[in-house]
């Protein structure tokens, strides 16, 4: 979390997967520059009123938990998640950038966390970012249902049939 809030590009590069840097292209730079106009911002606006952080042996894996509350009191925790390979913490950018969007259009906009609402949140992210992301090569956001598409393929595909629909 202190990688993406307070780091460069490099340092945030370094604990990448190495899959997500090689479908991405991504590189130090291009990283620097995602962090600094989608993830960074969000973080300096909105702080956790709690964190939590736990590391399991023995699975090489640590999870912090970062709890924030809107002004309404709606409560969204981001969980960040990384993981021992190789003898290297790795983590992933499409994560952090997931969370950032929630913590934007959720926590600071005052809207309720849910399933339906992080849905809107990810389309409102992809939305505004989705040309600033594949101008810096980042192109596989990959959905969670693992149908093969990305969250930018979904996008585009909503785009095309709303702009295919007839106007009535």
């Amino acid at each position: 979390m202190a990688d993406y809030e307070n780091g460069d590009g490099s340092t945030v590069y370094a604990h990448l997967w190495p899959e997500e840097k090689q479908k991405n292209k991504l590189n130090p730079e291009r990283v620097g520059r995602i962090i600094e106009r989608i993830v960074r911002p969000v973080f300096v606006k909105a702080k956790p009123f709690e964190t939590l952080i736990y590391a399991d042996e023995l699975t090489y894996q640590g999870i912090s938990a970062h709890d924030y509350r809107s002004k309404s009191g709606y409560e969204y925790t981001m969980m960040t998640q990384t993981w021992l390979r190789e003898g290297e913490t790795k983590a992933d950018l499409s994560s952090m950038i997931k969370s950032a969007w929630n913590i934007e259009f959720g926590v600071l906009r005052d809207v309720k966390w849910s399933r339906a609402t992080a849905r809107q949140f990810m389309l409102l992210g992809l939305a505004r970012d989705k040309e600033f992301l594949k101008q810096n090569g980042f192109s596989t956001m990959v959905r969670p249902d693992a149908d093969g598409r990305t969250y930018i393929q979904t996008l585009d595909e909503i785009e095309t049939n709303l702009n295919n629909t007839p106007q009535n």
